[in-house]
Protein backbone atom coordinates (compact mmCIF):
# COMPACT_ATOMS: atom_id res chain seq x y z
CA UNK A 1 0.00 0.00 0.00
CA UNK A 2 2.97 2.41 0.81
CA UNK A 3 6.44 2.49 -0.91
CA UNK A 4 8.79 4.02 1.57
CA UNK A 5 12.17 5.37 -0.58
CA UNK A 6 15.24 4.50 1.43
CA UNK A 7 16.42 8.62 0.46
CA UNK A 8 13.97 10.49 2.20
CA UNK A 9 12.38 11.66 5.56
CA UNK A 10 9.08 12.14 6.42
CA UNK A 11 7.32 14.63 8.94
CA UNK A 12 4.16 14.17 10.67
CA UNK A 13 1.94 16.45 12.00
CA UNK A 14 -1.42 17.65 12.71
CA UNK A 15 -3.00 20.05 10.96
CA UNK A 16 -6.73 19.71 10.96
CA UNK A 17 -7.56 23.50 9.66
CA UNK A 18 -5.23 22.98 6.73
CA UNK A 19 -3.24 26.10 7.93
CA UNK A 20 -0.06 24.74 6.62
CA UNK A 21 -0.45 24.78 2.68
CA UNK A 22 1.75 24.64 -0.48
CA UNK A 23 2.16 28.50 0.08
CA UNK A 24 2.99 28.32 3.63
CA UNK A 25 5.33 25.95 2.61
CA UNK A 26 7.38 27.55 -0.12
CA UNK A 27 7.23 30.74 2.04
CA UNK A 28 9.31 29.07 4.97
CA UNK A 29 11.48 26.92 2.34
CA UNK A 30 12.90 30.51 0.75
CA UNK A 31 13.00 32.64 3.53
CA UNK A 32 15.57 29.97 5.00
CA UNK A 33 17.80 31.11 1.67
CA UNK A 34 16.95 28.01 -0.54
CA UNK A 35 16.23 28.25 -3.88
CA UNK A 36 11.93 26.90 -4.21
CA UNK A 37 11.17 25.75 -7.31
CA UNK A 38 7.95 24.15 -8.82
CA UNK A 39 4.53 25.61 -9.23
CA UNK A 40 3.06 23.04 -6.71
CA UNK A 41 4.81 20.25 -4.11
CA UNK A 42 6.84 18.49 -4.70
CA UNK A 43 9.02 21.96 -4.71
CA UNK A 44 12.57 21.44 -6.00
CA UNK A 45 14.90 22.92 -2.81
CA UNK A 46 18.34 23.49 -3.03
CA UNK A 47 21.26 25.44 -1.47
CA UNK A 48 23.98 27.50 -3.74
CA UNK A 49 25.61 24.29 -5.59
CA UNK A 50 24.35 21.91 -3.07
CA UNK A 51 22.09 18.90 -4.02
CA UNK A 52 18.54 19.29 -5.23
CA UNK A 53 16.02 17.90 -2.35
CA UNK A 54 12.05 17.27 -3.13
CA UNK A 55 9.62 18.31 -0.48
CA UNK A 56 6.20 17.81 -0.59
CA UNK A 57 2.93 17.91 1.27
CA UNK A 58 0.36 14.84 1.92
CA UNK A 59 -2.86 14.93 3.71
CA UNK A 60 -5.48 12.66 4.71
CA UNK A 61 -5.94 9.98 6.88
CA UNK A 62 -2.95 8.35 5.41
CA UNK A 63 -0.63 10.46 7.35
CA UNK A 64 -1.24 8.27 10.79
CA UNK A 65 -1.52 4.96 9.15
CA UNK A 66 1.56 5.51 7.46
CA UNK A 67 3.26 6.85 10.82
CA UNK A 68 2.05 3.92 12.75
CA UNK A 69 3.31 1.19 10.11
CA UNK A 70 6.83 3.02 9.98
CA UNK A 71 6.70 3.26 14.07
CA UNK A 72 6.17 -0.55 14.48
CA UNK A 73 6.22 -1.69 18.01
CA UNK A 74 8.45 1.56 18.84
CA UNK A 75 6.06 2.78 21.66
CA UNK A 76 8.20 6.31 22.53
CA UNK A 77 6.45 8.09 19.96
CA UNK A 78 2.98 6.57 19.71
CA UNK A 79 0.92 9.16 21.06
CA UNK A 80 2.69 11.97 18.86
CA UNK A 81 1.43 9.70 16.24
CA UNK A 82 -2.03 9.10 17.05
CA UNK A 83 -4.64 12.54 15.29
CA UNK A 84 -1.43 12.90 12.58
CA UNK A 85 -3.24 14.00 8.95
CA UNK A 86 -0.71 15.22 7.29
CA UNK A 87 2.93 14.88 6.23
CA UNK A 88 6.10 16.34 4.45
CA UNK A 89 7.90 14.30 2.36
CA UNK A 90 11.47 15.16 1.55
CA UNK A 91 13.37 13.24 -0.53
CA UNK A 92 16.86 12.67 -2.36
CA UNK A 93 18.63 10.73 -5.01
CA UNK A 94 21.93 10.15 -3.57
CA UNK A 95 22.28 9.78 0.19
CA UNK A 96 26.18 10.02 -0.08
CA UNK A 97 25.65 13.76 -2.10
CA UNK A 98 23.36 14.65 0.37
CA UNK A 99 25.22 13.50 4.06
CA UNK A 100 28.85 15.02 2.50
CA UNK A 101 26.47 18.42 2.27
CA UNK A 102 24.47 17.70 5.33
CA UNK A 103 23.80 21.62 6.19
CA UNK A 104 20.74 22.06 3.44
CA UNK A 105 19.24 18.70 4.69
CA UNK A 106 19.58 19.92 7.87
CA UNK A 107 18.04 22.98 7.86
CA UNK A 108 15.32 21.53 5.64
CA UNK A 109 14.45 19.35 8.42
CA UNK A 110 14.78 22.18 11.61
CA UNK A 111 12.54 24.68 9.51
CA UNK A 112 9.88 22.41 8.86
CA UNK A 113 9.72 20.64 12.36
CA UNK A 114 9.80 24.15 13.72
CA UNK A 115 7.33 25.03 11.73
CA UNK A 116 4.60 22.02 12.20
CA UNK A 117 6.14 20.53 15.58
CA UNK A 118 6.07 17.17 13.46
CA UNK A 119 7.32 14.10 14.39
CA UNK A 120 10.48 12.99 11.88
CA UNK A 121 10.98 9.63 10.21
CA UNK A 122 14.48 8.93 8.57
CA UNK A 123 14.25 6.00 5.95
CA UNK A 124 17.57 5.73 5.30
CA UNK A 125 18.36 4.43 8.83
CA UNK A 126 15.17 4.12 10.53
CA UNK A 127 15.34 6.71 13.01
CA UNK A 128 12.47 8.86 14.82
CA UNK A 129 13.23 12.55 16.43
CA UNK A 130 10.19 14.27 18.50
CA UNK A 131 10.50 18.26 18.14
CA UNK A 132 12.21 18.65 20.84
CA UNK A 133 14.99 16.34 19.75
Amino acid sequence: MFHIHPNQCLLFFRDPDGVFDAARLRHLLADRGLTVTGDEPPFAVRFRDGPTLAVGLERGEEAEVLAGRLMGRARKYRAAVAGCDAYLRISFDDLDAVLDEINTLIDVQATLQDATGGLMYRSWNRTWAGPDE
